[in-house]
């Protein structure tokens, strides 16, 4: 693999398709790794019956909502150390990403006192009438405590991948999970010399395989990268790289919240038409987050590439790219359409043999299908208009597309043709969110006009 250094951007030269291929082939890898935390997790847990697996479902929001506000800080460092690195800054590279790290290790201290200040009420709001807050306390007083080794991790590896290196961050990844699904067994069920923990041990082979990748990522940013220096200098220094960081984490964590906001609204109103509906919608989401992680993939290179190029001020290259990833998105979300088509009644059977759940299944298939296209384009134009420094913008779009259009959509499209209306609801929302992005997109590339060919500047 080519070495990286923050004295030489990588992705302001060359071919854009091959770039994006190399880069984007390593995050698919990394999506599925984190796809395999839950997954490993929920295999082990779901064995100890069914109450535990319940209680880390009330617990999942919790973890969602702290993951977005670690994507967040992730996505903005990764984007301001791209710009710094295209605009070959190794001072400024170092300086930012001691900050990240700084940053986010403050915000994660803050949140675990938080959390663990209101754990007990905000249990019983997410719980209802189950009684699973025993286990869910259990989980989460180990996992809040452990929030900075989830949150340093990932902000370290996003400023990695602003280098133009996605292997290494997703190997690092992949070695979290082979790391959790040996502590897992061990922990959960008191294998061997370890005490059996049951849910606890679940949050603990969480935290200490998160701290494994923590050491690794720390080892590689500081001896092979190069990319760290002192955390002590003055308070503004530190409070002017947080700035530049929380404007595009913040409306990126918030972004990152709408979106469970929306699937829960859209599951409420599946709920009117009767349990066959929302577990119809529960499977085709899944599936459909499934076969769009190649677009997920995408979109979390582009901002490496953009910023790279805005910070050299490589506007042409940008343009190509934006429109490579629209061109590439309208036929990932066509043929994901098309294989939907033809094979969604078996792959919704694997599932659920109901057939009414199976035949609402491939109603989701065929009706919001149609429009992943438009959804392709959409997280393709947001990642592009967050490295743009446009993150407002992104968030905007994806709080108008999903909550004003595709909900009241959905309810009316219910109330008036039952469930392919209410579909029908969410493939509007999906043709709005692509057409806005890509509207945003260009109304901002028209500020920065290219060059002829031959005066933009060249990295060296």
């Amino acid at each position: 693999m080519k070495r990286v250094s923050p004295q030489r951007p990588t992705l302001t030269d060359g071919p854009i398709g091959r770039q994006l291929f190399r880069l984007t082939l390593p995050m698919l890898v990394g999506i599925l790794a984190m796809l395999g935390f839950n997954v490993v997790d929920t295999m082990f847990v779901g064995r100890l019956g069914t109450l535990p697996l319940a209680a880390m479902a009330v617990a999942f929001p919790v973890v969602m909502v702290l993951m977005s506000i670690s994507l967040g800080i992730g996505i903005g460092t990764s984007i301001v150390v791209s710009r710094a690195i295209g605009g070959e800054h190794p001072e400024e590279v170092r300086r930012l990403t001691t900050d990240a790290l700084s940053l986010a290790f403050l915000v994660s201290v803050l949140c675990s006192a938080c959390g663990l200040l209101v754990l007990d009420p905000v249990i019983h709001a997410l719980e209802g009438d189950l009684p699973t807050h025993g286990d869910t306390r259990a989980y989460l007083s180990v996992w809040l405590p452990g929030l900075a080794f989830v949150m340093l991790p990932m902000v370290g590896s996003m400023a990695i991948r602003a280098t133009g290196d996605t292997f290494t961050p997703s190997a690092i990844l992949l070695l979290g999970v082979l790391v959790n699904a040996m502590l897992d067994p061990l922990l959960i069920f008191g294998w061997g010399p370890c005490p059996r923990l049951e849910i606890a041990g679940a949050a603990w082979a969480t935290v200490l395989s998160r701290a494994a990748t923590l050491a690794a990522v720390l080892w590689l940013l500081l001896r092979r990268e190069r990319m760290l220096t002192t955390p002590f200098v003055r308070p503004a220094v530190m409070v002017r790289s947080w700035g530049r960081l929380l404007r595009i984490a913040v409306p990126i964590a918030l972004n990152n919240l709408i979106t469970p906001l929306q699937i829960g609204a859209l599951t409420r109103l599946c709920a009117v038409l009767g349990p066959a509906v929302v577990a119809g919608y529960g499977v085709g989401s899944r599936v459909e987050s499934f076969a769009l992680s190649g677009m997920f993939a995408l979109q979390s290179v582009i901002g490496v590439f953009v910023g790279q190029n805005a910070g050299a001020a490589r506007w042409g290259r940008v343009r190509g790219v934006m429109r490579a990833c629209t061109r590439f998105g309208l036929a990932y979300g066509g043929c994901v359409f098309l294989v939907l088509l033809a094979l969604g009644k078996p792959l919704a059977s694997a599932f659920d043999s109901d057939t009414a759940v199976i035949g609402a299944t491939y109603a989701y298939f065929v009706v919001a299908g149609m429009t992943f296209g438009g959804k392709a384009v959409y997280l393709s134009g947001s990642a592009g208009l967050n490295s743009l420094d446009r993150a407002g913008t992104a968030t905007t779009v994806t709080a108008v597309h999903g909550l004003l259009i595709a909900v009241p959509a959905a309810w009316l499209g219910g109330r008036f043709w039952g469930m392919p209306g209410l579909f029908g609801g969410v493939a509007l929302g999906n043709l709005a969110g692509g057409a806005m992005t890509e509207l945003a997109l260009r109304r901002v590339l028209r500020r920065h006009p290219p060059r002829p060919p031959g005066q933009e500047p060249h990295s060296t």
